[in-house]
């Protein structure tokens, strides 16, 4: 179980390409956010095993062994109370990729070009949700 009480909510962003990690970073900068940050589908496993983040931003399209995919099937074999909510975002054109994703198990697909004020309020939207759902299994 993951104690979000007194601490700032984890988030993991994830994008090989270090101009968008910045431009995410600035947009969520002035939250209450634990921004962690990786660059690879590897990194990004090994974040969210030490940070346990609430809500993960992942792109899809990454080098190395693990894409965007892959981290979002392995996040998601977590228990549910674990499980973050993850939001792909993508420079992929078409509903394939968008589907492919959801039927993953993300709850969420931002396009790039992404609207700093969208990312914000899908972020906080699904920090609500992790919140909600940490409050029932505690309750239970």
């Amino acid at each position: 179980m993951i104690d979000l009480s007194n601490t700032r909510v984890p988030v993991l962003l994830v994008d090989d390409v270090e101009d968008n990690l910045d431009l995410l970073a600035r947009t969520l900068r002035d939250t209450d956010y634990d921004l962690h940050l990786a660059r690879d589908g590897q990194s990004a496993m090994e974040l969210a095993q030490r940070v346990r983040p609430a809500v993960v931003l992942l792109d899809i399209m990454m080098p190395g062994g693990l894409d965007g995919y892959d981290v979002c099937r392995r996040l998601n074999q977590r228990p549910e109370d674990e499980r973050p909510g993850v939001i792909f975002l993508s420079a992929l054109e078409g509903t394939a990729s968008m589907v492919k994703g959801l039927k993953l198990g993300a709850v969420d697909y931002i396009a790039k070009p992404f609207r700093p004020r969208e990312v914000r309020a899908r972020v906080a939207t699904q920090v609500t949700v992790f919140q909600l759902r940490h409050a029932l299994v505690e309750r239970n």
